[in-house]
């Protein structure tokens, strides 16, 4: 929606921008080779790991991690770690 007329930009969407966040989305084996560990580390981290991206529970079978989500979580470990140096 435009904030200025009110009006809804023709451009918009919705299962467009539903289909861009879900391939920004990535699955377990994906996100432990984005992390560069495990899949058990993952869900140990989602367990222990209070800082750590929450998942997104899309069926039964199927959970996913954003992955802007992730990043921002590794950048904000990197900041961490030059600040404690």
């Amino acid at each position: 929606m435009n904030e200025t007329t009110g009006a809804t930009p023709r451009h918009h969407n919705p299962a467009k921008n539903a289909a861009q966040q879900l391939r920004e989305c990535l699955r377990v084996p994906d996100v432990a080779a984005f992390l560069g560990c495990g899949v058990a580390t993952v869900w140990r981290r989602t367990n222990d790991d209070p800082t750590f991206p929450k998942p997104i529970k899309l069926s039964p079978r199927v959970t996913v991690w954003k992955l802007s989500e992730l990043e921002a979580w590794i950048e904000s470990r990197r900041v961490q770690s030059t600040v404690a140096a």
